[in-house]
């Protein structure tokens, strides 16, 4: 049957290459992410968005090193989301700090209103943060990197923004 064992190890028909399709294969289910926008922000943020409908969605991650801006806001019908909001220790009541406000509303081309009524939530996702939930660091360092979400009170919008540079 195998005369070498360079036909052993490399039969004329490779039958270990069939396994590679498979193997490809089974591996892609943990590299997916979650399967909708929403199901993002939901992750990100740590509220649920079941209910929400998603009414505005951008993403120009596609710069040098993924800079870019992702813009996802979700419409709801009422505010139920705003249970996990005072539950949590990482969403705060408006107005946002200083730092952030113009962050978000000075700096970048986010096109939404300016909130005054609901909630906010900050996590810098930089790596040499102290505490990444306190936005007074949204200005450290050469970049921003940063996730934050405000939840409109009076329209039962959330915008959510994640900002890489």
């Amino acid at each position: 049957m195998f005369n070498t064992i360079k036909d052993f190890l490399f039969p004329s028909f490779p039958i270990y290459m069939l396994l590679i399709p498979f193997i490809l294969l089974s591996s892609l289910g943990s590299c997916v992410g979650p399967s909708t926008r929403s199901e993002y922000v939901a992750r990100e943020c740590g509220v649920s968005t079941e209910g929400g409908t998603v009414i505005h969605e951008s993403d120009d991650h596609g710069g040098f090193l993924g800079d870019g801006e992702m813009l996802v806001f979700i419409q709801f019908d009422d505010d139920g989301v705003t249970e996990t909001m005072t539950e949590s220790n990482h969403w705060r009541l408006l107005p946002l700090e200083e730092e952030l406000h113009h962050a978000i509303y000075n700096s970048f081309h986010v096109d939404m209103p300016e909130v005054t009524n609901g909630y906010y939530y900050f996590r810098n996702r930089k790596d040499d943060v102290s505490d990444r939930y306190n936005p007074a660091y949204v200005d450290v360092g050469s970049s921003w990197n940063f996730t934050a979400a405000i939840f409109d009170l009076d329209t039962n919008i959330l915008y959510f923004i994640e900002e890489d540079t």
